[in-house]
């Protein structure tokens, strides 16, 4: 034997290699477990964003403090640097979003995988690229306040909704003011893809949100988007979240569009037309069976809910901004005739403090299912989760 060295057993080498045997064994089930955690956290997370889900908000900053207000810098009229263009290329859901027919009350509609809504031509309407700046022949503008505390319940869900409506209805482009109050309410990252896309103009508005009042935060907000942007627009119509234009005898893609361009033709001296509000009340269907808020009501008034009318006007011809008629330089205003064009207004149960339907409430009221054909198309083009997720911000 080598000097220096002893002669190894065979009881100390069978050791040896049997700690490492099981050493190895060890690591080996700790990668496995690792792995499985890692997949089940994936497919977990997967089922998660493709059901109806409501996001919780984070906690409230409290109210009145002036850092509880974030602001990008205050937009005024000198001020463009708060004003971010931009559209959105959505993501797809894998769930049609509850348009639940008569024959399926309680359940979604059959699945349209984004292929196959992309596919089909009746789709063009969401697929057509937007564009940032003018011309165009017709445009929106909105004043919004997204909050948790809204007895309504009008989330960016329904803002998102809304704004594919409008999409479906014609319009080119939207411009939104947005009046938060507390910084966790800024809608700026909401529609941060709707911004990039081109169909989206953001005014951080929060400036003129608190003390809120018709005239220092909403006419403000019409006349701004007039003064900077008017010249871009043909026509333009200002109304909100929870109210939808509709034609009675045209409901394909396009059809405010087509139905100003036919106003217009015939009568040519007129600068704004005015839709009228027809209210549509009741408790809604839980998103379980429908998750779009014009899918949610089906009972209208019989007659015009009020006279508080919504206008669709021409920006150059308007010298003073207002809710419900415009100031005009020139030109007149005319209604819509009420059995081509109306206004939707989806009130809900506010009637009824936000309780069970009444009878007073039945009464006053009609079935109207009119929107089925919208909801479905939309439903079925624009797989996007962001229509089916309740979400504040």
């Amino acid at each position: 034997t080598p000097s220096g060295l002893r002669p190894m057993t065979v009881g100390s080498g069978a050791d040896m290699m049997l700690t490492k045997v099981m050493n190895l064994i060890r690591y080996f089930l700790v990668l496995v477990l690792v792995g499985a955690f890692f997949i089940a956290s994936l497919s977990y997370r997967f089922i998660a964003e493709t059901k109806i889900t409501t996001v919780i908000p984070p906690e409230r900053a409290a109210r009145g403090s002036p850092d509880s207000i974030a602001r990008s810098p205050a937009v005024t009229e000198n001020n463009n640097d708060a004003i971010t263009k931009h559209n959105s290329a959505t993501t797809h859901s894998r769930h049609l979003g509850g348009f639940a027919s008569r024959s399926q009350k309680g359940t979604h509609a059959s699945v349209y995988s984004g292929t196959q809504a992309h596919g089909n031509d009746d789709c063009a309407w969401y697929k057509k690229p937007s564009s940032p700046k003018g011309p165009y022949f017709l445009t929106a503008v909105l004043l919004v306040r997204i909050y948790y505390e809204d007895l309504a319940g009008l989330s960016s869900r329904e803002m998102f909704q809304w704004l594919h409506y409008l999409k479906y209805a014609g319009i080119e482009h939207l411009y939104v003011y947005d009046a938060y109050i507390l910084r966790n309410e800024s809608q700026s990252h909401a529609l941060a893809p709707y911004i990039q896309e081109g169909f989206v103009t953001y005014v951080d508005w929060s400036h003129r949100a608190n003390p809120y009042s018709i005239d220092g935060t909403q006419l403000s907000a019409y006349q701004d988007c007039i003064t900077r942007w008017g010249s871009e627009s043909v026509w333009q119509t200002a109304i909100d979240i929870d109210e939808y234009p509709f034609c009675l005898t045209d409901q394909k893609p396009g059809f405010m569009t087509r139905y100003v361009k036919n106003f217009s033709a015939l009568h040519p001296e007129v600068s704004e037309i005015t839709m009228q509000n027809y209210l549509f009340l009741g408790k809604p269907l839980p998103d379980k069976e429908q998750a779009f808020l014009f899918g949610k009501l089906w009972r209208r008034t019989r007659n015009h809910g009020n006279t508080l009318v919504k206008p669709i006007y021409k920006p150059v011809d308007i010298s003073s901004a207002q809710v419900h008629h415009n100031a005009l330089s020139q030109g007149h205003t005319m209604d819509a005739p009420d059995g081509q064009f109306r206004m939707n207004h989806y009130w809900g149960a506010r009637l009824q403090n936000w309780g069970e339907d009444k009878p007073e409430i039945i009464a006053i009221t009609e079935e109207d299912r009119s929107m089925e054909p919208i909801v479905r198309d939309i439903a079925r083009c624009v797989n996007n989760k962001d229509l089916y997720t309740k979400r504040w911000n």
